[in-house]
């Protein structure tokens, strides 16, 4: 620091990142799958519907969930291992890829579980998933 104090370094446990791309998941309706230029393997998965979900489990301590932003983009609810933990806007007046829209974070590194349930914002009931990211 300033005062000239110094400390021995801390070195973390190695990190493993990891991403899942859409394409890994099999979807039917009200899921579909769409292309768009600069998306994780150059497309994602969409819905209109309320009530619609998604998720995923990985191994790890964290979970972000990636997808597209845009002007019909709505809300969904965000749980972490079937916790709520609060609601996802993906509006954007502008397209915008590779967003990380969501993430949960958990004490223990171990098997745990996104899930977004769709608002079915009213103008705007759509909501995009273009891949989840995981920290191990």
């Amino acid at each position: 620091d300033a005062a000239g104090n110094w400390s021995a370094y801390a070195f973390s446990a190695p990190v493993k990142p990891s991403v899942t791309d859409d394409w890994a998941f099999s979807v039917g309706a009200p899921w579909a799958r769409y292309t768009l230029a600069d998306t994780y393997g150059g497309t994602y998965v969409a819905a209109n519907q309320a009530g619609a979900w998604f998720q995923h489990t990985v191994t790890g301590r964290d979970i972000a969930l990636i997808g597209p932003k845009f002007s019909t983009a709505g809300r969904a609810t965000l749980y972490c291992d079937g916790t709520p933990h609060g609601l996802i806007d993906a509006y954007s007046a502008r397209t915008e890829v590779r967003q990380v829209i969501a993430w949960c974070h958990f004490s223990q590194s171990g098997q745990h579980t996104m899930k977004v349930v769709l608002e079915g914002t009213s103008g705007r009931p759509w909501f995009g998933i273009d891949a989840f990211a995981a920290l191990s």
